[in-house]
């Protein structure tokens, strides 16, 4: 990984910014095919954040139980929500969190220390790693990996997170 774990940002485990995919050895290859994607679509957007529009459900079916979008802001203000949560995700969270608020979700400690890592990717730009509990009560035993990547708009700027969160143990 590219980044020390800041223990400041927890419940994560480990946590870290990807620049390339060596960064991500160790992982399961669900998240590695959801880098490559990202990747591939970055590089049709001549390097430029890939926008949501470029996601092609077709392109990633083995990756859809997995699979997340979340819209970051409400008008001009980070007020992150859930466009899509696939059936894995809705298993760990224990709740179909599609159309959901993040404020309407965790707890005001859970929700800013998920604001403050949203910020952090706004600011870098970067793809990022972390392993670590579910944040939802009654869901702290079971932990994830998850991967988040950055989705621009056509000015350029961060409006956008794609990812996967995948159990750990399962392939």
């Amino acid at each position: 990984m590219t980044a020390a774990v800041n223990t400041d940002l927890l419940p994560a485990t480990r946590e870290a910014f990807i620049e390339r995919a060596a960064d991500l050895a160790g992982t399961g290859p669900v998240l590695r095919k959801c880098y490559d994607y990202w990747c591939a679509l970055r590089a049709k957007a001549a390097g430029a954040l890939p926008q949501r529009g470029m996601i092609d459900p077709a392109e990633i079916t083995g990756l859809l139980a997995y699979f997340r979008l979340v819209d970051l802001y409400e008008g001009d203000e980070l007020m992150p929500r859930y466009r899509l949560i696939g059936t894995s995700g809705r298993d760990v969270m224990g709740v179909d969190a599609t159309g959901k608020r993040f404020i309407d979700l965790y707890d005001p400690a859970t929700y800013a220390t998920g604001i403050e890592r949203y910020r952090r990717i706004i600011e870098r730009r970067l793809p990022f790693y972390f392993v670590g509990p579910v944040t939802l009560e009654g869901r702290g035993f079971i932990s994830t990996e998850r991967l988040m990547l950055p989705l621009g708009n056509d000015k350029g700027d961060v409006v956008g997170i794609c990812g996967v969160t995948v159990p750990v143990g399962a392939s």
